[in-house]
């Protein structure tokens, strides 16, 4: 059975990764809520906008990631940009391109990558990817 043909299977995973990936950033539906959006299309209980919009983009998102997988085509800029576009959906002025300020993540050990370096840190990381 191929998984990524199976529409159950894949309702399914897109519930889980909206869940678990909106939470990570702070969203405080619980996966039956974000279910309810991933499947039903709405909510039944109160919700912020910019939490209903962070689930259902990942609705939007799911078919587009799929059939780029399906295509065969390396992952690259404008293809991340593209999926960018469509998670950010009526949530960001910039959805679809990369950051122009700089920013930072609480408590981490790292420094995250300039603005200006966004593009080439990107193609290099695609190129090395497929090495």
């Amino acid at each position: 059975m191929n998984m990524l043909n199976n529409r159950d299977y894949m309702l399914d995973l897109c519930v889980r990764m909206a869940h678990h990936s909106t939470a990570i950033e702070g969203n405080t539906l619980s996966q039956d809520e974000t279910a309810s959006i991933i499947l039903d299309g709405f909510l039944h209980f109160r919700a912020s906008e910019r939490e209903f919009y962070e689930v259902r983009n990942y609705r939007l998102a799911m078919p587009f990631f799929v059939d780029s997988l399906k295509s065969d085509k390396p992952l690259n800029a404008e293809l991340i940009k593209s999926l960018h576009a469509l998670i950010m959906k009526d949530l960001h002025d910039e959805a679809g391109h990369f950051k122009k300020l700089e920013n930072m993540v609480v408590g981490a050990n790292f420094e995250p990558t300039k603005p200006y370096l966004v593009p080439t840190a990107i193609k290099e990381w695609c190129e090395n990817l497929y090495y």
